[in-house]
């Protein structure tokens, strides 16, 4: 066992060092009392210890000359991806423009540009200014892909008059209804914007984007005609799907479970009194339960008194290819 002498107050080393003198802190005493030079040990110990401090300063300089390369490579290719989204904006032979790259800005572009029919782009962030899609005042079809998109997204994509396609099938679209992050598009926006767009017709969402419309208040079974309760409105051209949710451990025939229909597009409305309407919707001075708030539609697959009956997307396209068939 090897201890280091304790230093009295004038700095000279108490107890006996032999012949390591009395104010040389440099000596060590072993167990067995033979002193011995302890300067070598130190100097190594001290050369070692900023090798290893250049070492990690080396190191966190080439991590940030990186971080730099990479961000100044990014910088690049953002602007050579403006660039050229920019020219195909502007070329008057160029109908459809398509950007496979995220784009994280919308170049400055001037308008109007007329000629342009669809976009399509992914998005790199979700604060990202859509607003120069106004200028393109006869888009027909819009794709966008990324993160979850903003109300004021949904007041540009409100405000393209001639638009009848939107697919957001490769975007996130919404965040979580518990978010509290302001600005943010939760499933409630995206149905006000598709219930009040003038000319949309198509609209393509990702699985998890959703709304229940409605609950199945009775089946008929043999004609796949179900009658629903709508808490919401329903219309014409609606995509929708039943879904059930409670759980139950009995078994047999009528057992409740986890189920999930097809989507079914929906092709009419009928009311109690027969009459075919484009759009149901909810009455809440009467009540869920009262018959003016109730309308038949056929659906591909019926499911159970009770089933939540959920919206998401619209596709009347699909309704006018069913009538030129049956026209046919």
């Amino acid at each position: 066992c090897v201890s280091l002498l304790a230093m009295e107050g004038d700095g000279s080393v108490a107890g006996d060092a032999g012949d390591a003198g009395e104010n040389d802190w440099t000596h060590v005493v072993l167990s067995g009392g033979e002193a011995r030079d302890v300067s070598l040990e130190l100097l190594v110990f001290l050369a070692l210890f900023f090798v290893a401090l250049y070492k990690l300063y080396r190191r966190w300089k080439r991590r940030q000359g990186e971080q730099e390369e990479r961000a100044h490579h990014d910088n690049s290719k953002q602007d050579n991806i403006h660039m050229h989204l920019k020219s195909l904006l502007h070329n008057k032979s160029i109908h459809n423009v398509n950007i496979w790259e995220p784009i994280s800005k919308f170049p400055s572009v001037s308008g109007p540009l007329h000629h342009v029919r669809e976009i399509r782009i992914p998005i790199a962030v979700s604060d990202i200014d859509l607003s120069p899609l106004k200028l393109c005042n006869r888009l027909e079809t819009l794709y966008l892909a990324g993160p979850p998109l903003c109300k004021t997204h949904m007041t540009t994509i409100h405000a393209l008059s001639s638009l009848h396609t939107l697919n957001l099938k490769q975007s996130r679209v919404i965040v979580d209804d518990n978010n509290s992050v302001k600005g943010f598009c939760k499933v409630q926006d995206i149905f006000d914007m598709a219930r009040t767009h003038p000319s949309l017709q198509k609209l393509e969402l990702p699985k998890r984007v959703f709304k229940r419309v409605g609950t199945i208040a009775k089946v008929f079974a043999k004609s796949n005609v179900i009658v629903v309760a709508v808490s919401n409105s329903l219309a014409v051209g609606d995509v929708i799907f039943l879904q059930r949710t409670k759980t139950s451990f009995s078994a047999g025939k009528n057992a409740s479970h986890h189920w999930k229909s097809t989507q079914t597009v929906v092709e009419e409305l009928r009311t109690d009194s027969h009459d075919i309407v484009p759009i149901v919707k909810f009455n809440k001075s009467l009540g869920e339960d009262h018959i003016d708030n109730k309308v038949a539609i056929k659906v591909k697959e019926v499911g159970k008194q009770g089933d939540a009956v959920m919206w998401c997307g619209m596709d009347k396209f699909a309704l006018e290819n069913l009538e030129s068939m049956a026209q046919e």
